[in-house]
């Protein structure tokens, strides 16, 4: 998936990502350091482009939850 998020959190012990109010993508926690996800909170509160990819979790109540996921900010020149 790839898009502009509208937020970053925490949900108990899991961060997760939220585009809109029907997706939400928890991220591998063991994937990012500290520092990879200060960059991921600094892309979402610029609007920068991410690029998400995980799997589905099912839906909890109308929202879509995409399990160990992995994010990455787009760069410029792959933006179309």
């Amino acid at each position: 998936m790839r898009g502009k998020a509208s937020g970053i959190g925490k949900d108990s012990t899991d961060s997760y990502i939220s585009f809109g109010r029907r997706v939400r993508c928890y991220v591998d926690r063991e994937a990012y350091g500290d520092g990879e996800k200060e960059s991921l909170r600094t892309a979402v509160a610029a609007a920068e482009t991410l690029s998400v990819t995980g799997g589905s979790a099912g839906f909890r109540g109308d929202v879509l939850i995409l399990k160990d996921c992995k994010a990455k900010v787009v760069a410029a020149d792959e933006k179309k």
